[in-house]
């Protein structure tokens, strides 16, 4: 007699406030060589809201706050997961991750404040923030019994971001708070399962409970590195230009930040100067001690090459005088590789 596919469900969501993309071809939205020398000139671009390049000039970091609301639904035959233990540990995970995107200054906050925020215009814990980030993650669990029977994970997480800098705030020409992007990104893992004798599904259950929640933990941990990549592409960071020098007729420039800025090896880095004004592409390729070795690569105005080229020429003095009159600064295009993968544990009942 052919086994009836028995599907199972258990649903865990989380709300939280952040945003992030997901792209079938590059899920992680990385932008790194290979991505960026398949676009031409014209699509290459920060893909950031206005007031970005404004604050790298001032060489501060965004402040954006968080809020993390979690709610269960779970429901099905089987037993569900931990949800207590999970969703404490879904509140660690999302903060950890975020604060680890050194570029940005983070602060968990409740949404009711977030809320009120965006009602009100008010500030949260007496900091205005020119960003607010708001989610919903949805946890389930599939299992179909057939051949081969899998307990399928997955987690789907959509995200907005919110443009808080109003007029009212001070901080921009907003009306009111408005939700600028709002995206979805998605995680799937799977494990096999041992169905017990008397029929009952035992992939939530019984021995493979701490198996279950896991995996859980695995493609929550996933969406959250996703959301590290999205992010800076949407609010992106960078630095102050301090210097400029041509090696092997390639030329390169020095960024007034590293690492603890956000700027990391492999970095694709799109130069600018005051009014925006794009000149070239470089890739980061050192960074530490305050500062990064930026190499040019493709360049998207000839007479900004023309100049630079020829006041390079006339030695370190003249730049040094010539970026004093004449600032650039340099913003990433998005991260270039997959965030690292944070070390987090999820106990057992």
């Amino acid at each position: 007699m052919k086994v009836k596919d028995m599907i199972v469900k258990a649903v865990v969501v989380i709300g939280l406030t952040f945003i992030v993309g997901c792209a079938t071809e590059n899920p992680w939205g990385l932008m790194n060589r290979e991505v960026v020398e398949d676009l031409a000139d014209d699509e290459i671009s920060v893909n950031g809201f206005a007031g970005s390049l404004a604050a790298m000039k001032k060489e501060r970091k965004m402040q954006i706050a968080v809020a993390v609301d979690i709610s269960d639904q779970s429901q099905g035959r089987a037993r569900p997961p931990d949800v207590a233990k999970l969703m404490t540990a879904a509140q660690s995970f999302a903060r950890s991750y975020l604060e680890n995107v050194k570029a940005y200054k983070l602060e968990s906050v409740d949404l009711a404040d977030i809320n009120r925020t965006m009602k009100s215009g008010d500030d949260v814990n007496g900091i205005v923030f020119p960003f607010l980030i708001k989610a919903k993650a949805i946890l389930t669990s599939e299992t179909t019994r057939t051949t081969d029977d899998w307990v399928i994970y997955s987690c789907d997480l959509q995200w907005e971001l919110v443009d808080n800098r109003t007029k009212a705030n001070g901080l921009g020409g907003n009306a009111t708070p408005t939700v600028v992007e709002t995206r979805v990104c998605q995680s799937t893992t799977k494990r096999r399962l041992k169905a017990s004798v008397s029929g009952v599904v035992g992939g939530l259950g019984g021995g493979d409970f701490k198996n279950a929640q896991k995996a859980y933990k695995d493609v929550l941990l996933n969406c959250m590195r996703q959301f590290q990549a999205q992010l800076a592409t949407l609010i992106p960071f960078g630095g102050v230009v301090s210097g400029l020098k041509i090696l092997d007729d390639e030329m390169s420039f020095t960024l007034k930040a590293d690492k603890e800025q956000g700027v990391l090896t492999k970095m694709q880095m799109l130069l600018m100067n005051e009014d925006g004004d794009r000149i070239a592409v470089g890739e980061v390729l050192s960074s530490g001690n305050g500062k990064s070795n930026v190499k040019i690569w493709r360049w998207l105005s000839k007479s900004y090459r023309k100049q630079l080229e020829a006041v390079v020429g006339k030695g370190r003095d003249e730049v040094e005088n010539w970026l004093d009159e004449n600032p650039l600064h340099a913003l990433c295009l998005g991260l270039a590789e997959e965030p690292a993968l944070m070390q987090h544990r999820v106990s057992g009942p």
